[in-house]
């Protein structure tokens, strides 16, 4: 963390003043000029005034110094926990509100996006030296009008004193990036406000068809640059989070959702779903295990069947160790037995893509048709792990005859993005702990 000299040489940078030429260094004031647009024609100039001073700088350190409940990235008291998240994200919520709220009354729990408080604007400041494009980044929000004035002076008109802030106060309302805010009734540790956002975030992102991202500092943002998809579906973006997600996974998920490239996009998707291939092995294993040696002939006194179930277990860990997973597609299958649902898949399944897999084939993958007419869930989810886990294949391997083109195939592949991400969302859904 900087001193709050260097803090303070950090905000005259960020509003392009090399020199205070004359005025107290120890405390000035900013002059805010922005321009309002009344109904009529006329234009009116509003003023601000906002403090920066060695002894509210040094205020904003001691709000920090039990640094053990903040991470690198976000700010968090036993009530409370605050993370900077993308700005586009908020086109997902309701247009004509800037901030967007959802309270939680059955758990005691407040979910906030709007502007960054000023307090987790500073520890930003404080723990990454901006990059020195940050300034124009701010003008480019709404926040920040191209006509709009900044002035340093070392004093300001009395009526004025009454309305004075700080200029932290100031650059958080500047900066257009939102951050995301939790706020509990009752203690909770870094742990549970952190499985509180995954939650949250996948809900929203669930809900909406758009992801919610993460930043880790400010220059993240000046760096990083996304381009968003809309997606019509039909379910209640209002929706609050009622289960526990596992973070990994919403990680592959958001992967996914930014991503304009449909390769990255499946296979993301795909990371998901063998994530369950591991534990879905071991529960398997020791389900077998347990259903032979309960089973009415067996002996712990017959060394015959007792190494037999040796050998048929030393043969399924020699699959799990050449294949990662045991057999993977067999793992497959078990997933789809243990989570899916498939009448909730062709809920959320456009009638138009179901039509599609049950019609067509995937040519570059040698992947064969879904039939959703078939009695037995058995034989369609064999027939939905055979299509997703062929084209994996021909995007990993790219071997033979089934091999992926990205200037050939990439039409095709995103046609098959619809169903490896509906069942990769049944899956965190179903496997998902309460709240």
């Amino acid at each position: 963390m900087i001193d709050y000299q260097k803090m303070k040489k950090l905000i005259l940078l960020i509003f392009k003043i090399e020199e205070l030429n004359g005025i107290n260094n120890s405390k000035f004031y900013i002059k805010y000029v922005t321009t309002d647009y009344p109904t009529s024609d006329d234009e009116s100039e509003i003023i601000r005034y906002y403090e920066c001073s060695d002894e509210i700088i040094k205020s904003y350190f001691s709000k920090f110094e039990d640094e053990s409940l903040n991470t690198s990235e976000a700010i968090q008291s036993p009530y409370s926990y605050e993370i900077l998240i993308d700005s586009k994200s908020r086109s997902m919520f309701r247009y004509r509100q800037k901030d967007r709220i959802d309270i939680d009354k059955d758990n005691k729990l407040k979910y906030e996006i709007s502007s960054l408080s000023s307090k987790y604007l500073f520890y930003l400041l404080s723990q990454h030296v901006p990059h020195n494009r940050i300034f124009e980044d701010l003008k480019r929000h709404h926040y920040v009008g191209y006509r709009d004035k900044f002035e340093i002076v070392d004093s300001i008109p009395y009526d004025y004193q009454e309305k004075l802030e700080d200029v932290f106060v100031l650059l958080s309302k500047m900066y257009g990036n939102p951050s995301l805010k939790i706020i509990s009734e009752k203690k909770r540790n870094l742990e549970q406000f952190v499985q509180l956002k995954y939650s949250y975030i996948f809900t929203k992102m669930y809900n909406s068809g758009l992801p919610i991202l993460e930043y880790k500092s400010l220059n993240e943002i000046v760096e990083r640059h996304v381009t968003y998809r809309h997606r019509n579906n039909q379910r209640d973006e209002d929706a609050l989070p009622r289960w526990l997600y596992d973070s990994e996974l919403v990680e592959y998920y958001q992967t996914a959702l930014v991503s304009d490239d449909v390769y990255i996009q499946y296979i993301s998707y795909y990371h998901v779903i063998e994530t369950f291939f591991e534990s879905v092995f071991k529960k398997r294993i020791i389900s077998d295990i347990r259903r032979k040696i309960t089973d009415q002939s067996f002996s712990y006194k017959n060394d015959e069947k007792i190494y037999k179930i040796f050998e048929g277990i030393s043969e399924e860990v020699k699959h799990n160790r050449e294949d990662g997973s045991g057999n993977e597609k067999a793992s497959f299958n078990y997933v789809l037995a243990e989570y899916l649902d498939i009448e909730l898949l062709s809920d959320n399944l456009a009638v138009d893509d179901k039509c599609y897999y049950q019609e067509n084939k995937v040519t570059f993958a040698n992947a064969g048709i879904i039939d959703w007419n078939l009695q037995e869930q058995t034989k369609i989810n064999n027939q939905i792990a055979n299509r997703i886990y062929k084209v994996r294949n021909s995007l990993v391997h790219s071997k033979g005859n089934n091999k992926y083109s990205r200037h050939k195939h990439s039409e095709l592949l995103a046609k098959e993005i619809p169903l490896i991400k509906g069942v990769a969302e049944i899956l965190m859904i179903r496997s998902a702990r309460e709240l």
